[in-house]
């Protein structure tokens, strides 16, 4: 006992954390599922917005009832950024629209506009970090920080720890290897192909590492500070894992189901090293290289 008020007992804190889970699941789908069902059931753009607006209207109502619930009341610093960086989101489309950015788009091979894209999209997950510093999260809680590159990380299925220094290298290998098998197996490269993705690729690894960062801090950094108090940390990087796969089921390559599962684990892989080292270098890294390998894919690719 303190102050005369009993401790909660073990069922009921299991059974808090249980309700916590279950409403952070429930927010996942809020984020995540309005936007896959505009694009597969109304055939919408990701940039049209009405997915963003649905999922800003539901979150928004959450945070209303948030207080009559403890446990959505645990939540609400991850309700809160996710608010700041739809509002932002939406508003820049909105203004990227009236200028007639989409339309350009369109017209314009995705090689040479992804990185400005990748640059703007870099608005909305900064306002979300500003939401997360403003409710008062610190740097080190937000793992903005190059961590411990060292720092072990457990083998998945194993009880042995390896250094990330080995990891990570080893994952850097993975991504490249891969994209290229990709590469090899689903384009054909011509000699002008081969010349424009070499005359291209300073613009490939700027896009590599913008697109990497603004991708990190709201998939990531920003919402792993506001889950994990609430719902632990394995809990967390599942949850960040299935918005990130979830946001990859269109406009992304690849995409549909194929996107969001190779993304969503490829998720788990990054949070896990976020994790793991107290900082973004690993995840960051890792990220940029595939990046860097999908700018290649569409210099190749590009008619």
């Amino acid at each position: 006992m303190t102050d005369g008020v009993a401790a909660p007992s073990t069922s009921e804190a299991r059974e808090d954390g249980t309700s916590r889970r279950a409403i952070g699941w429930a927010l996942v789908a809020v984020i995540a599922l309005p936007t896959v069902a505009a694009s597969s059931a109304l055939g919408k753009d990701p940039s049209s917005g009405y997915g963003q607006t649905a999922s800003l209207l539901l979150l928004g109502a959450s945070l209303a009832v948030a207080p009559r619930s403890p446990a959505l009341s645990a939540l609400r610093s991850f309700i809160i950024v996710w608010i700041a960086y739809l509002v932002a989101d939406i508003t820049l489309h909105r203004i990227l629209n009236a200028a007639g950015f989409f339309e350009w788009t369109d017209r314009t091979p995705k090689y040479q506009w992804i990185t400005i894209a990748s640059t703007l999209i870099l608005i909305p997950s900064l306002v979300m970090l500003v939401a997360a510093r403003a409710l008062a999260f610190s740097g080190s809680e937000l793992n903005v920080a190059v961590g411990d590159l060292r720092a072990e990380g457990a083998i998945p299925w194993s009880h042995r720890r390896v250094s990330w220094m080995w990891i990570g290298l080893l994952s850097v290998a993975v991504v490249v290897v891969g994209a290229v098998i990709v590469i090899a197996l689903t384009t054909s490269p011509t000699q002008a192909g081969l010349e424009r993705s070499l005359a291209w690729l300073p613009v490939g690894v700027v896009f590599g590492a913008v697109n990497a960062l603004q991708e990190e801090l709201r998939f990531r950094l920003v919402p792993l500070a506001t889950l994990v108090p609430a719902v632990g940390a394995e809990s967390a990087l599942w949850m960040t894992a299935a918005i990130f796969g979830l946001a990859h089921w269109s406009g992304s390559n690849p995409s549909g189901p194929v996107g969001v599962v190779f993304a969503g684990f490829g998720g788990v892989w990054l949070a896990k090293s976020i994790l793991d080292t107290n900082g973004v270098a690993w995840s960051w890294i890792i990220h940029a290289a595939g990046n860097i390998a999908l700018f290649t894919f569409l210099t190749l690719d590009a008619s």
